[in-house]
Parts: structure tokens; C-alpha cells; sequence
């Protein structure tokens, strides 16, 4: 006996490709947003590691600011400093001139300090424009005084210098600035400047300085907002500024 072969109705192949394109759409939006997940939370790790970057160096670096150098410039969209290049002890002689003390050897190398800065006591951002000039020091003005010390007499500095409670004296670094522009934190020292982070909200940044003393520390607060890609995170910092000269 012959049985009738049937195949699908026509129905039934409806159904069925309507049910196939629901499962595809179901599975691409579930792999799809699996896919975006993924790539915000890429985005979002390298936005915040970039983050942590920018705010490690900041901090990392004013922590190594002369006492009283730091100042807030453009609104609070700069902060500047100088770092501490070397720093020591000094006599106070009555007159010229006057002994300073090293407590480096690297100083033997001569000429190592040609042409820097030094400050005593700096109180305000005017002892900074003012400080004086160190002339070029040769091996020959160098002596060890112990535990491996080196004094060094320099004349061509003139009177009234402020004097240190501490008898410190700083040699000043290159002036450093940290900048909120176009986009950036960016770093500058003389010509040379380069970013730290491109992805910064500039609006949304700022650098501000309170309990300004010369009896005690100040503290520094930046305000960062980092963007890219829709992703926005905001950090505040905390840097204690040493003042006490």
C-alpha cells in the first residue's frame, strides 16, 4: 500500500522563521550588548588608569616643592612650584662670605650647581624672583667636613638674606607648572611641556590652596574630571604643601 508523503505547510515554515529570526534577534542582542560590556568596561579601566597616572605624578612631585613656591595661576586652572633641586644646612656668619653645607657628595662633580638659584627662608612668591645666583663651584671650593658633608663657601651673595629658623637653604629646580587647557593636564617645565592625561574636562577641573601659614603646612586640592567615550569619573586629591622653611 501506498502512503502519502507529506512536507511542511505552508504555516508551519511561517512559524518557524518567525520563531528562527526572534531566537537571532534575541541571541545578536545578547551577544551584542555582551560586546558593548565589554568595551565600556576596557574603555572605563584605561580612562581610570590614566587617571591614577595624572594623579600619582602631581602628587608625587609637589611633595618635593620649596616651602612656599607653590601658587595658583588662571583661575585655578595652573598650579606652579619649584622643586627642590639639593638642600642643606648654612652658618651665619656676620658678614660675607657665607658657608653652606651640603649633606651630598655628588657635589664633588664640579659645576654642579652653575647657574641654579638659592633661596634662604622664602616667605613669599617675590623671594622666589628674587632669589640669588650661585656662581659656578669647582672642586677647589669644596671641602668634607664629615659623615660625608661637603662645605662650600659662596661669596658674591649680597646682605640682608632672609635667615631660616632651621638654618635651610634651598637650591631651586626649574619652575614647574601643571595646567587644565584644551582638553589636557599638561606639564611644563621652561619650553618643554608634555600631557599627562587627554582626556580632562577643563570645566570641570581646578586647582585651589588653603590654610596658607608660614607656621604650618597648607594643603593643595585638585578637583579632576576625567571623559572619554561617554565615561566621566571625578577625583578629588589632597596634597599637603610644606611651608615651614
Amino acid at each position: 500500500m501506498l502512503h502519502d508523503s507529506r512536507g511542511f505547510t505552508l504555516i508551519e515554515l511561517v512559524v518557524t522563521l518567525v520563531i528562527l529570526g526572534i531566537l537571532s534577534v534575541g541571541i545578536s542582542g545578547f551577544i551584542g550588548s555582551g560586546v558593548s560590556g565589554y568595551v565600556s568596561a576596557r574603555d572605563r579601566e584605561a580612562l581610570q588608569g590614566e587617571a591614577r597616572f595624572a594623579i600619582e605624578r602631581v602628587g608625587r612631585e609637589l611633595k618635593n616643592a620649596v616651602p612656599n613656591s607653590v601658587t595658583i595661576e588662571l583661575g585655578g586652572k595652573c598650579v606652579s612650584y619649584y622643586p627642590i633641586y639639593s638642600s642643606g644646612f648654612y652658618e651665619a656668619p656676620s658678614g660675607l662670605p657665607l658657608s653652606v653645607v651640603f649633606a651630598e657628595s655628588n657635589i664633588i662633580n664640579a659645576n654642579t650647581f652653575k647657574g641654579k638659584k638659592i633661596v634662604f627662608s622664602p616667605q613669599k612668591s617675590n623671594d622666589f624672583s628674587d632669589a640669588k645666583t650661585i656662581r659656578g663651584i669647582t672642586k677647589s671650593d669644596i671641602a668634607n667636613v664629615a659623615n660625608d658633608s661637603y662645605q662650600v663657601t659662596l661669596d658674591k651673595l649680597p646682605t640682608g638674606l632672609s635667615t631660616s629658623p632651621t638654618k635651610r637653604f634651598y637650591v631651586l629646580g626649574k619652575r614647574v607648572q601643571f595646567c587644565f587647557e584644551s582638553g589636557q593636564l599638561v606639564r611644563k617645565e621652561g619650553a618643554t611641556q608634555f600631557p599627562l592625561s587627554k582626556n580632562v574636562l577643563v570645566s570641570g577641573s581646578a586647582f585651589s590652596l588653603q590654610n596658607i601659614s608660614l607656621n604650618s603646612h597648607g594643603l593643595l586640592k585638585v578637583q579632576y574630571t576625567f571623559s572619554q567615550n561617554g565615561e566621566t569619573s571625578v577625583f578629588d586629591q589632597e596634597v599637603p604643601i610644606v611651608n615651614v622653611p
